[in-house]
Order: structure tokens, then C-alpha cells, then sequence
């Protein structure tokens, strides 16, 4: 299969990159976790791209956008991409490989460092000056890329926010014939210029699953239902802990009467085990 094809087709994605990408702020040396739950699945669809946007700070602009994207090519016959878009800028960098001199994003497994050290770092401008900088797999009488086995598997990504540069990791899964691209979790570290292993969601803490506690919001009330009980801490976008209390008897109301509208982080910890929902208050 002739490269040149995906080359084009990662060049035509630039002007989507500038349109959507954006920066918010962040303190602090934890690890902010989302879970996507239920697991997104972006199937294949001819001449349209099938995107998701990863917000790692919440703040509502995309930081990087995954996606599937598909075209019947003359000779070539079906050709499925699985891809991947950052900030165009020369800082925002995926991990990544050389492959005859294309880039494509390189499949890590979990606990891999992805920090300022890293080697392998390409930028948006290592695609002949594409703002899409890599693409994970091609699927017609040949594939390209390491992301096709049907395994979970991580991307390492660096981009920037207005506190500076950060790093973080995509949790994803590609079909042998690459006729899709699953999006599961991904993770940030707040604190500049400081990394994280991939798999990781904060403070060494085991991961809570999302559908033993629920949370509700009434105004500045933040209402947290579950069967287990143990310790509730409210935090801001900035890193800065608001509220603490107690989940006792299957639920508990946080008073954020004092706090200012917008987005927040409920962690509830449970022996060990830690979970993070996202509330915004109005």
C-alpha cells in the first residue's frame, strides 16, 4: 500500500485540529482519572471523520481527539484508519515510532513512563507539517501501526495548558481490521512538566469502579449515594480541596454554599480503592 495515501488524509484533519483544540488551567501533583463510561466505540465511516474529543482537564475545549475514519481507494480497495489528532503547536507530541519515515503513534503497554524524558516524542509538525500527528493502524491488504491486536493498549500523549506543559495517556482498542477505535479511560498529571505511567490514576490508589456510587447535584448541594462507606473529598479545578465528609448509612450531602459556580471533583475513598466523578455547580 502506498504511505502517501495516509499522508493525505491525516494533511486534510489540520483545520478540525485548530478548530476545536483549546487550554484551561490546573495545580497540584495529582493524577485527574476519567473514566468513559459506557466505553465509547467509534466505528469506521467512509469520508467523515468519527471523533472523540479528550478532555483531560475538563474544561471543556478538546486537548486531543481520537477517531476512525474510512475511504474506498481505486486500486487500494476499503482502507480503515484509526488516528489521532493534538494541539497545533510544536510543544503537543504523541509517543511514537519512524516507519519509513512516517510517524504513527506508538501502542504502549500499561506502566509505561510518559514523562519530559521520553525519546520518542513526535510533534504535529513531524507529519510534513500536518497538525494530525499520527495515525495508529491501516487496514486493507496490509496493516501499519501496533494498536490492531484487540488488546487494551495506551497512548502517551504531551499538550499544553495554560499552567504549561502536561502529560497523560489514552486507553484504547483496535480490531485486527481496525474497523473501529474503542476509547476506556484516560488520566492527566496537574502538575507541570511532571509524568505518569500509563494505567496510572492517582496516588497509587486502585481504581473504584463508576457504578457502585452515584452523585447528584441541587443547587450547590452535591448529594453521593453507594453500599460502601469511607471518606468524600471535594476538590477544584485548581487542585484546591473545598469540602470533606464522611459517606455513612448509603449516602451523604456535600454544602458547597460557599463555593463558586462551576466544575468540580468528588473523590470517594474506600480502603485503599479511589473513585473521581466531575459535578458542576450552578
Amino acid at each position: 500500500m502506498n504511505k502517501s495515501l495516509l499522508k493525505e488524509k491525516l494533511k486534510s484533519y489540520s483545520a478540525l485540529a485548530s478548530a476545536v483544540f483549546g487550554t484551561a488551567a490546573a495545580a497540584d501533583a495529582q493524577i485527574v482519572y476519567t473514566d468513559v463510561n459506557p466505553d465509547v466505540t467509534l466505528n469506521v465511516i467512509n469520508d467523515s471523520l468519527n471523533a472523540y474529543e479528550v478532555d483531560f482537564d475538563s474544561d471543556g475545549n478538546a486537548d486531543m481527539i481520537v477517531g476512525s475514519y474510512g475511504f474506498v481507494h481505486p486500486t487500494a480497495g476499503q482502507i480503515n484508519l484509526s488516528m489521532n489528532l493534538i494541539q497545533p503547536n510544536d510543544v503537543a507530541a504523541l509517543m511514537g515510532y519512524d516507519d519509513a519515515g512516517y510517524p504513527y503513534t506508538a501502542a504502549l503497554a500499561s506502566g509505561v513512563l510518559v514523562d519530559p524524558a521520553a525519546t520518542n516524542w513526535y510533534d504535529t509538525t513531524a507529519f510534513g507539517g500536518s497538525q494530525a500527528s499520527n495515525a495508529v493502524d491501516i487496514a486493507t491488504i496490509g496493516a501499519y501501526g501496533q494498536f490492531n491486536t484487540g488488546a487494551d493498549l495506551y497512548i502517551g500523549a504531551r499538550f499544553v495548558l495554560t499552567t504549561g506543559t502536561h502529560y497523560g495517556w489514552v486507553r484504547i482498542q483496535v480490531p485486527t481490521d481496525v474497523s473501529s477505535t474503542m476509547i476506556k479511560d484516560y488520566a492527566y498529571r496537574v502538575t507541570p512538566d511532571m509524568g505518569l505511567t500509563t494505567g496510572e490514576t492517582g496516588l497509587g490508589i486502585a481504581e473504584m469502579p463508576a457504578d457502585v456510587w452515584f452523585t447528584s447535584v441541587n443547587g450547590k448541594n452535591v448529594t453521593i449515594t453507594s453500599k460502601q462507606q469511607g471518606n468524600l473529598t471535594v476538590i477544584d479545578m485548581t487542585g484546591k480541596t473545598v469540602a470533606t465528609g464522611k459517606m455513612e448509612n448509603g449516602s451523604a450531602v456535600m454544602d458547597l454554599s460557599h463555593a463558586t459556580s462551576g466544575m468540580y471533583i468528588v473523590q470517594f475513598e474506600d480502603n485503599g480503592v479511589m473513585g473521581t466523578k466531575k459535578v458542576i455547580l450552578n
